[in-house]
């Protein structure tokens, strides 16, 4: 990916954006252009927004992000199958009904940030422990 975008293809993003958050959020339909199903927000036409504006946000933005949460989402992402693994048992395991407040938007916060905290935390412990345990026993890696 280049390092620049150029005009065309931030207009083809935000028309591809708008299509996205149209489809996503009213009843409308593109029926003579595109097929209606169920997963309304996955058309072709929705993938230039993911596919150049999203890249190069991300890089623009990296180098503002401090060190530290940089180092810190690297970590994370070294350990992401086990994450994936975890996180398979909390969706199934997760009590939604014991949590749900009453107010929708309040619970679903609720529901990602418990999820994540329970899916990377137990992570993070676990493969601390084993660098200790690795560097106390090198025979045993």
């Amino acid at each position: 990916m280049s390092r620049t975008l150029t005009g065309l293809q931030i207009i083809i993003s935000l028309i591809s954006l708008v299509i996205l958050l149209s489809l996503y959020y009213t009843k409308g339909s593109l029926k003579p252009f595109l097929h209606d199903t169920a997963w309304r927000s996955y058309h072709w036409v929705c993938y230039f927004y993911t596919a150049l504006l999203l890249p190069w946000l991300i890089w623009k933005l990296y180098y503002k992000v401090p060190t530290k949460i940089r180092k810190s989402i690297g970590e994370v992402g070294k350990c992401s199958y086990e994450i994936f693994l975890i996180q398979m048992v909390i969706f199934t395991l997760y009590p939604h009904s014991l949590l749900s407040i009453g107010n929708r938007f309040i619970t679903e916060v609720i529901f990602i940030l418990s999820s994540l905290v329970l899916s990377i935390v137990p992570v993070i412990i676990y493969r601390k422990k084993r660098e200790n345990y690795n560097s106390l026993n090198p025979n045993n890696s």
